[in-house]
C-alpha cells in the first residue's frame, strides 16, 4: 500500500466544513502530512485518495503527477493540479465512469 510521504496535496486542495476554504493550506499541515490525524474532522476521515487507497503506481502519486483522485460513494473528482500531467494517468482516469473534473491549476 502506498503512505503519503512528504505529499501533502489533499491538505491544501479539498474544503473541510469548519476548517478551511478549498485552495487553502490547512493550518494543521505539516511536512510529514497532518498533525492531527489521529483526531481528524469527519470530511478529512471519509476522503479517499485514489492513489493511497488502490495502489497505483509511485509516479501516478498526486505532487509527482499533478493529477489528484478523490473517491466518494457516487463519484471521483479529479483534481488537475498543473499543466504538464501525466498522460498514462490521464488515460486511466478518463475510463472510469462518474468522473467529476476539477482544474485546480490557477489556485497553485
Amino acid at each position: 500500500m502506498n503512505k503519503c510521504g512528504d505529499c501533502n496535496v489533499c491538505c491544501n486542495i479539498l474544503a473541510v466544513k469548519g476548517l478551511k476554504d478549498a485552495r487553502t493550506d490547512c493550518k494543521y499541515k505539516c511536512v510529514n502530512g497532518c498533525s492531527i490525524y489521529e483526531s481528524r474532522p469527519n470530511a478529512c476521515a471519509h476522503f479517499e485518495c485514489v492513489w493511497l487507497t488502490r495502489g497505483w503506481k509511485k509516479e501516478f502519486r498526486p505532487d509527482k503527477s499533478g493529477v489528484m483522485l478523490a473517491a466518494y460513494k457516487d463519484r471521483t473528482e479529479v483534481y488537475r493540479l498543473q499543466d504538464n500531467v501525466n498522460e498514462l494517468l490521464m488515460e486511466v482516469i478518463f475510463k472510469n465512469k462518474n468522473i467529476v473534473g476539477i482544474d485546480a491549476r490557477a489556485s497553485l
